[in-house]
């Protein structure tokens, strides 16, 4: 149907809401004549049923009434809801609604005054006595009830804006004067409790709740929903009137705090607000039975099609669509009704929420979870309760956050038993881990990939295992469901369940994964891993949440870290099973299981060590108190530490260690990765405690209370060497030419080697950091770079992991060696280190294309390493460690250069608001991040004056293009056949300068010498780089072009550039700029749009728009909104400057706004193609407005020449600019407010009667006599209110 469709439903909403304020409520007077004759035709058709008595007239009478309530009644609606109420048309409004309750009023006045439903249609009654069926009577209600509740919100929103005597004789209208009334009037007030949604309609007045009763008996027949858009209006009924006793009881309950409780009126009340709170119970009562009697389990099913419009039509509901209406609504209001629910209905509910959130399933064999695309035009079950929980305010009522573990377990319970139906495991013991971990020792001894599986075991068979996919997949949408709750509403109780249980389905998972081979075992082991990943991805996330929730660190929600490594190791070679259909996605599979797993040790181990070092400082506290003692007196020690059953770890990770070195064999890069991957388990546990102690140790007193216990450091002492001499051995084992020849030492050799305790393997310790500096400037290695090849191009994933994870255990150790002084550290290591990560580096900064999505597994680490190396810098003689410094920071400016590059036109200086269209771009996201942090150690509060220096010169000289150790002198390329280009290095050096200025910024005074000394150079070299790239191939996005990723692109380069200076501009007390940058500062803007303005006027060339470019609109808001900003900032914070070159800002702002003519209404190639749509049009004038408003805000600099900015204005307007065109109207009421502020500095003798005399007769004088018209009418401050 035409009337029940979304675009006419939307457009005729528009259409009401552009209705003048003033024709308001003629609006609603047509409106209730409209309705007045509605009525008459029902009755009528009633009549001519009655008189002739046959069927076709029945039927006709039926036809009459569902048109009536599932069309007629939805116009009426929407008028009503978009009706604009102002304090101008409010009275008028307030009369009109009047006489719309007049009508409505005889028709429901006798609705349940007898042992039927009976309906007054101008004088006709219609009941079932008088020969009328249920099914028209339940149209007719809704035609009623729906007029009721949209004529009380549009009521209650006009008595709001009309004089107070007004507002009171309005209230006794609609029987509602507790809205008008203070609360302590309400005390002294009788007979206004009862006064409801139909308490001045129905006579004699009855209860809302007894009204829903009466007609729900005609709604429903034999379980079967008669008129379905009836009972959603009742629950629409019952959700407004809960609203207002919810704000009844509430008010009250506060009011009658404050009353003397023996006092007659507060009794009286006190009975009221219990009355009232029974009333809200059955309310809810019946909105839960009605989506329990309509709820059928298919619903959820994923075969279950279909869903619900977004924006509905109440009228078209039937079974289906009323049951997704009713959840939608009830998910939505939660917090309206939850606080009069029933336990067992709230429990019910938030069951069905969390089946819901998992009810859809991937058809791909149940193997993906991937949550479904939300349509734009149908919302599903699924995409309801999932939007539901993740929303926080759901979180913020009570019963969520007490009943969610509860039930989210049971249903998992639930799932996991389907699955292992054998087992009978109840997840919510906790097993004794010590047996656990001996049971899976003996299991993993025996070797997985003892044979290869078969392609046809891969399937499970249709009829048996159809079954269990589903609960495979269930079990995954419940755990990534974990993962998305908000973390902050995750309690300590709730945690340590959700934990337990896990933890228990993971032992399931490794015991079943280690006996796949048997008979009894039919479960797919892909399945199984995935679902094991999925577990120990939830864990870190559940130990974050319980670690901030428990501050006194209890060790109650602890993971056990042993049963994480074993459970590690037991499973690690289990991908070499997997079809090769598979082989990808195991791999990705593995390396998260290694990172979750680290992280959960991370995350572990810095829990129990602030529990256990907090527990030392808070027990020698006590003893202090207790024994009176002195602070210089000794105190006793404390033997029994906690402390040690977090190193006890230790042991077995060094047991680990040694176990995995034996198994190292010297071809175990060619022959397979399951060695290597233990290599890795054992590294990531490692490196995860490892700085699990060093952010534990952060905490200046726990680590002055660490350095203080002798027997705790000389532990820990020798668990980093033991972990260094692990980590030294692997990578010159691995990554260096131990011969000329390039052959590694034999695997005899290897096993001499580590018999000899391993410890003359770290080689004589490098005592200072002189020495270690020396060594990394000048030491020539030999190193492997055939695999470091490998590893850069993606083809080596196992060793791209491996060397990840050496570089942040690496960095871990740095960490620590800063926080405590370490007493053996191997500096020389960390030099082969040094070398291998600039190798990379050098390596990924000169690369062409996007790199393999396994490469970011080393990226992450290597500048991880780096950043905790800048950290040493502040110890380092500048003179000495300069050149080391030096390259550094040029390392920096390198690969954030190729970061830049390879983003393209998504380069921006933070990534926040920016969308991430790959997971590419999204991981090329996180390494650029991480880049800045690096970049920003380099240069801490303790920096030596000589090494900042290097950094502004070597930054300085990225910006003009000079790159140290290159033939290319100048890195900038002027504008030719291709546009402007400038290097990745110079790209660098822009988004390192704004590194340097947010830290200058934020806090970091010992920056500001040396930044003001060159910053005037700076601003130089960023207006220069403009220069060059100015043109129109900025606009456009290269797609198909070879070299995509070659150089950065030219207009994300300007962007950033005019970012900088906006920034600069903002803050003339750190940066002051000369008067010829401030010219620039005003130029950029129109030379930059000129080029636009071009594309959107002139005939485009053959050679623009072909294939490889596509103008790029996204950008060029962008661009536009930075370059209004620069304009307002130059106004705002350098007034005298910018009046003196009015001139160039007249342009600017001119070019600007000639952009805003060509807008693309109708879609159409050729010229309409560079130019925008609407609402970015609108954008646009939005962000020119605010430049107007500032002209206003500086009128003391800008007042004699506010009426030039205007005159343009309104030349453009009459169609007189370029493209001579005009202004929509979008755009106009975008930029309406900047031109009203213009005209407030106009006086009418001087700059008004100017522009009279400029205009002459015609147009554009009509257009400024209409400008002062409305500027007088609707902005212009007269001092009345």
């Amino acid at each position: 149907m035409l009337l029940c469709s979304s675009k006419f439903r939307l457009s005729l909403g528009n259409a009401i809401k552009a209705i003048p304020e003033g024709q308001a409520s003629g609006c609603i007077k047509q409106l209730s004549t409209d309705i007045m004759e509605s009525l008459d035709w029902i009755k009528c058709g009633h009549q001519l049923k009655t008189e002739k008595s046959n069927k076709c007239d029945s039927l006709q009478f039926r036809l009459r009434a569902e048109l009536l309530g599932k069309v007629l009644s939805e116009v009426y609606i929407i008028i009503l809801d978009s009706i604009t109420v102002t304090s101008g048309n409010s009275y008028l409004l307030g009369v009109s609604l009047t006489n719309l309750l007049e009508i409505i009023r005889p028709g429901l006045s006798n609705l349940v005054s007898s042992q039927e439903i009976c309906v007054l249609v101008d004088g006709v009654t219609l009941s079932k006595t008088t020969g009328c069926d249920n099914v028209s009577i339940c149209w007719i209600l809704v035609v009623f009830f729906r007029l009721i509740l949209s004529y009380r919100s549009l009521f209650r929103q006009t008595i709001r804006l009309v004089a107070p005597r007004e507002s009171e004789k309005m209230s006794l209208v609609m029987s509602d004067s507790l809205t008008i009334r203070p609360a302590s009037d309400w005390l002294e007030m009788a007979g206004s409790f009862g006064e409801d949604l139909f308490s001045s309609i129905i006579q004699p007045p009855t209860t809302v709740l007894d009204v829903i009763h009466s007609v729900l008996d005609i709604c429903t027949q034999d379980s079967v929903v008669l008129c379905p858009p009836l009972v959603w209006v009742l629950n629409a009924v019952a959700l407004q009137r809960l609203v207002e006793l919810n704000l009844l009881i509430r008010s009250s309950e506060y009011k009658l705090q404050w009353k003397d409780a023996d006092d007659s009126s507060c009794r009286k009340w006190g009975k009221r607000v219990t009355r009232m709170r029974n009333e809200a119970v059955g309310l809810t009562k019946f909105m839960m039975e009605s989506l329990s009697s309509i709820y059928k389990d298919q619903i959820f099913a994923p075969s279950f099609g279909g869903g619900i419009d977004k924006s509905f039509s109440v009228g078209s509901f039937e079974e289906k669509s009323l049951a997704y209406a009713l959840w939608w609504t009830n998910c939505q209001h939660v917090d309206i009704w939850c606080s009069h629910a029933a336990k067992k209905d709230l429990k019910k509910f938030l069951t069905l929420v969390i089946q819901a959130s998992i009810s859809y399933i991937n058809e791909d064999n149940c193997h993906s979870t991937t949550n479904k695309p939300i349509h734009l035009e149908k919302v599903t079950a699924y995409q309801i309760a999932l939007e539901f929980l993740s929303n926080t305010i759901s979180y913020e009522q009570r019963f969520v956050c007490r009943y969610m573990a509860s039930s989210f377990c049971k249903i998992l319970q639930m799932s996991v038993s389907s699955i292992f139906a054998t087992s009978g495991v109840d997840l919510s013991e906790s097993p004794d881990w010590i047996k656990v971990i001996s049971e899976v020792e003996k299991l993993s001894d025996v070797q997985i990939g003892g044979f290869l599986w078969r392609k046809p075991d891969m399937v499970p068979a249709e009829n048996g295992n159809e079954q269990i996919n589903v609960e495979f997949a269930k079990c995954q949408r419940l755990l990534t469901l974990l993962v998305q709750m908000p973390e902050e509403y995750l309690s300590l109780e709730s945690s340590s369940l959700y934990i337990t249980y896990i933890l228990n389905l993971e032992r399931l998972l490794v015991s079943s994964l280690l006996e796949w081979r048997s008979e009894s075992c039919s479960h797919n082991p892909y399945q199984i891993f995935r679902l094991l990943v999925t577990c120990r991805k939830v864990l870190p996330t559940l130990a974050l949440a319980s670690g901030k929730v428990n501050v006194i660190g209890s060790s109650k929600c602890s993971l056990p870290l042993p049963w994480l490594l074993k459970s590690l190791s037991a499973v690690i070679g289990v991908q070499n099973t997997f079809p090769e259909d598979n082989a990808f996605e195991a791999k990705v599979a593995i390396f998260s299981m290694l990172h979750y797993t680290s992280y959960a040790w991370l995350l572990a181990s810095k829990d129990q060590f602030h529990h256990e070092i907090g527990s030392i400082l808070s027990d020698r506290k006590l003893r202090r108190k207790r024994k009176n003692l002195k602070p210089g007196t000794v105190e006793p020690d404390i033997s029994e530490c906690n402390l040690q059953s977090v190193l006890q770890l230790t042991d077995t990770l060094d047991e680990n260690m040694h176990k995995s070195l034996t198994t190292f064999k010297d071809e175990f890069l060619h022959k397979g990765c399951q060695d290597l991957n233990k290599l890795s388990s054992t590294i990531a546990c490692f490196q995860g405690l490892l700085w699990g102690l060093a952010s534990t140790l952060d905490n200046k007193s726990f680590r002055m209370k660490l350095s203080n216990n002798t027997e705790m450091m000389t532990r820990i002492n020798s668990s980093v060497h033991s972990c260094m001499n692990f980590i030294s051995f692997l990578i010159k084992a691995s990554f260096l030419e131990d011969q000329p020849s390039g052959k590694m030492v034999s695997s005899g050799t290897k096993g001499v080697l580590m018999k000899c305790n391993l410890e003359e393997q770290s080689c004589p310790a490098i005592s200072d950091l002189e020495a270690f500096l020396s060594q990394v400037q000048h030491q020539k290695l030999c190193l492997k770079k055939s695999l470091l090849m490998q590893i850069f191009r993606g083809e080596n994933a196992e060793a791209s992991f491996f060397l990840g994870q050496l570089f942040i255990a690496c960095s871990a150790v740095v960490r620590l060696n800063m926080q405590i002084d370490l007493t053996s550290i191997p500096w020389n290591l960390f030099a082969i280190v040094v070398d291998i990560a600039q190798f990379l580096l050098l390596e990924f900064s000169r690369s062409e294309e996007m790199p393999h999505q396994f490469t970011f597994f080393w990226l992450d680490g290597a500048v991880k390493f780096l950043e905790e190396l800048g950290s040493y810098f502040p110890r380092f003689d500048p003179s000495l460690s300069r050149e080391f410094y030096s390259k550094m920071i040029g390392l920096h400016l390198k690969v954030m250069g190729k970061c830049i590059s390879l983003e393209k036109k998504e380069a921006k200086l933070d990534n926040q608001g920016k969308s991430c269209i790959s997971l590419e771009t999204s991981r090329l996201d996180e390494f650029k991040e991480r880049l800045r942090m690096s970049f920003r150690k380099y240069m801490e509060k303790k920096s030596s004056e000589l090494h900042l220096l290097s950094v502004i010169v070597a930054v300085e000289r990225a910006l003009v293009g000079e790159q140290e150790g290159v033939m290319a002198n100048y890195e900038i390329v002027c504008g030719g056949s291709n546009g402007g280009e400038v290097s990745s290095f110079v790209a660098g050096g822009i988004d390192c300068l704004d590194s340097i200025l947010e830290l200058l910024l934020t806090g970091s005074k010992h920056l500001e010498g040396t930044i003001k000394e060159h910053i005037q150079n700076l601003v130089a070299c960023l207006f220069n780089v403009i220069l060059h790239l100015q043109g129109p191939t900025i606009f456009y996005d290269y797609v198909e072009s070879i070299k995509a990723y070659e150089r950065p692109d030219s207009g994300s380069v300007v962007l950033m550039c005019v970012e900088i200076l906006t920034k600069i501009s903002r803050n003339p007390f750190f940066f002051k700029k000369g008067a010829c940058h401030m010219v620039q500062c005003l130029r950029v803007p129109g030379a930059l749009f000129q080029y636009l303005l071009q594309l959107q006027i002139v005939k485009i060339s053959s050679d623009i728009g072909t294939s490889k470019c596509a103008f790029d609109r996204k950008f060029s808001v962008e661009l536009y909104a930075i370059s209004c900003r620069m304009l307002c900032t130059a106004i705002k914070n350098h007034g005298s400057e910018t009046r003196d070159c009015i001139a160039l800002l007249e342009d600017s702002v001119s070019v600007l706004l000639h952009c805003l003519e060509t807008v693309n209404v109708h879609h159409v190639d050729g010229r309409e193609s560079f130019a925008w749509e609407v609402q970015e049009a609108v954008k646009c004038a939005s962000c020119l407005r605010r430049v107007y408003e500032e002209v206003r805000q500086q009128k003391d600099f800008f007042k004699e020449h506010s009426f030039k900015f205007l005159s343009r204005y309104i030349w453009v307007y009459c169609g007189f600019g370029p493209a001579g065109n005009g202004l929509i109207r979008e755009v106009d009421e975008a930029l309406k407010p900047g031109v009203y502020a213009l005209l407030d500095m106009c006086s009418a003798d001087n700059e008004l009667q100017n522009l009279h005399t400029v205009f002459g007769e015609g147009p554009c004088r009509s257009t400024l006599a209409a400008l002062r018209n409305d500027y007088e009418n609707n902005f212009q401050y007269t001092g009345k209110v």
